[in-house]
């Protein structure tokens, strides 16, 4: 269907502006810990040694009147609705990622995370996921696992989720650490695999991934992690949680962050040390002069001295995910190692000494965990899509056009839309509509509406009917919303009626395919042909003018 108005495309980071340092780089206080998501995930287990998870076609279909000869109905009926079928079973497509696979030669240890993402379309209840490190060899050891949705047998770890919604992510992590005498090279292989009980999964090749972990020659090796936003009610603010650990054994002097929002969210804080796109969505903050000592983490929650809060649009759809946030981090040089804080402790982002002079540009062990994703979640907002069908009338072997008309009364804007239409019978349906599907059975179009639809704004698709037989019942048109509920379900039908041509122009203009041109240029543009036909008939007048 035709939606007025663009979609809405989540916009690219704007470019880095260098600014002074300030607060958002303060570290949080020690000790925080949340469960099992992602930035508690690398917090804890950088503190605690343990890994917390955190094209139209052209056919005509014919009426089951159309050999049928019979009188005129002076009042036809409205088909009706068949029975309704079986709702289709859940479905939900759970993806696994290991995100890290290097790990430094000195490294005290680190965090290898792994990261799930249900892409949809259902929630996904009691998943699973088995990490097998099995593969791993000698050259590294397995640090103790203390997360409480997972338990490790041996050389596997399985961790257990009650619930991953459509469009959230969840990340867990274990920790390895090169044993004394380690030399750069190959440290085996990890093997992860994911499944949900209660639902179908359609994509099935991104249950399971494997990694081949090396060591590698000394350097920084930043590693991020941030939480899924919310579930905020829309025109409300949540708070972002993230994660930054440099768990490389080498100094990095000289960090940018790099933040991103989808649509309908945006940042509110202002930090000195920080600059922001026109819309807020995206963030990039600069810390020149701070020195993340090897095993230093940075963590950012709602109990932060300066937290980063995101606000939802008042006509965010809900309850869904929004899309998918990112944060990304690094490093701009690194410096000769400076003594660690003791395991449990975070230091302050202090500025380099004077006497480390030794700094050289920054080589991190592995870019692949420098960023995170997210998502933002919205509680309830519904829209109330109402529908509505124009008029047409005519003669046994016309062509009508009846154009279908949703309109979105709020207040959220509506993430896409379907549209059921049963075809009045005496009529045949001249071309399926690129949107739409036909089932020929029953003589009814599929409609599928993708983008975006606005709040106050609508989306129309034309139809042309071939009336085949004076004998006809009206047909009809039912919408429905795409995950969020719809507040007003009574103005989600109207009929679809095709009347006999009485005296006058009639209900509708009569579609004969030659007089399509002429009746662009005798003035009857107005009548609703479609976009691209309407746009000729305005340039046909305006060279008439012209001339």
């Amino acid at each position: 269907m035709t939606v007025a108005g663009p979609p809405r495309v989540p916009s690219e980071p704007k470019p880095v502006l260098t600014t002074e340092h300030g607060g958002l780089m303060r570290p949080q206080r020690t000790g925080a810990r949340f469960g099992v998501p992602a930035a508690a995930a690398l917090a804890a287990a950088a503190l605690a040694g343990a890994a917390l998870s955190s094209p139209a076609h052209a056919e005509e279909t014919p009426s089951p009147q159309e050999s049928q000869s019979s009188s005129p109905t002076s009042s036809p009926t409205t088909r009706p609705e068949p029975t309704q079928p079986q709702p289709k079973p859940a479905a939900a497509d759970i993806a696994v990622r290991i995100a890290t696979d290097k790990v430094a030669v000195d490294s005290k240890g680190k965090v290898m995370r792994v990261d799930l993402a249900n892409h949809g379309p259902d929630a996904a209840d009691t998943v699973t996921l088995t990490l097998d490190l099995s593969g791993l060899n000698s050259q590294v050891q397995v640090l103790p696992h203390e997360d409480r949705s997972c338990a490790r047998q041996s050389k596997t770890i399985t961790c257990s989720y009650e619930k991953i919604r459509a469009g959230a992510t969840r990340v867990t992590a274990f920790k390895i650490k090169p044993v004394d005498g380690a030399k750069p090279g190959s440290a085996g292989t990890v093997k992860a695999a994911v499944k949900a009980g209660n639902v179908t999964d359609p994509a099935t090749s991104n249950n399971t991934d494997s990694a081949a972990v090396q060591i590698v020659d000394s350097a920084v090796d930043l590693v991020a992690a941030a939480e899924d936003v919310g579930p905020v009610k829309p025109g409300g603010t949540g708070v972002l949680t993230w994660a930054l650990a440099n768990q490389g054994d080498t100094a990095a002097k000289g960090i940018t962050l790099k933040f991103s929002l989808p649509a309908y969210a945006k940042f509110t804080d202002s930090y000195r040390e920080c600059t922001y796109s026109k819309n807020r969505r995206d963030m990039v903050c600069e810390a020149p002069d701070a020195v993340m000592q090897p095993g230093q983490l940075i963590m950012w929650n709602d109990e932060g001295v300066r937290p980063v809060h995101v606000k939802v649009a008042a006509d965010a759809p809900g309850p869904i995910s929004l899309g998918h946030g990112q944060f990304v981090a690094s490093a701009h040089g690194e410096i000769e190692p400076q003594p660690v804080a003791a395991s449990g402790d975070t230091a302050m982002l202090a500025p380099a000494e004077s006497r480390s002079t030794s700094q050289r540009r920054a080589k991190d062990v592995d870019g692949d965990d420098n960023s995170a994703t997210f998502a933002v979640l919205t509680k309830e907002n519904p829209a109330d899509l109402a529908v509505s069908a124009s008029k047409a009338a005519g003669k046994v072997g016309d062509t009508v056009q009846v154009r279908v008309t949703v309109r979105n009364h709020g207040p959220a804007d509506a993430n896409g839309f379907e549209a059921k239409i049963a075809l009045p019978t005496g009529t045949r349906l001249v071309g399926v509509p690129k949107a739409c599907s036909l089932d020929k059975a029953d003589r009814t179009l599929h409609c599928r509406a993708g983008d975006f639809l606005d709040k106050g704004k609508s989306a129309h698709q034309d139809l042309k009917l071939k009336i085949s037989s004076e004998e006809r019942q009206h047909g009809w048109v039912r919408v429905s919303t795409n995950q969020i509920p719809d507040q007003k379900q009574g103005n989600n039908k109207a009929e679809i009626r095709i009347a006999e041509p009485s005296g006058g122009s009639g209900g509708g203009l009569p579609v004969t395919g030659v007089s399509l041109t002429a009746a662009i240029g005798g003035g009857a543009a107005a009548v609703l042909l479609g976009a691209t036909l309407f746009l000729l008939a305005r340039r046909r007048r305006a060279v008439d003018n012209a001339g």
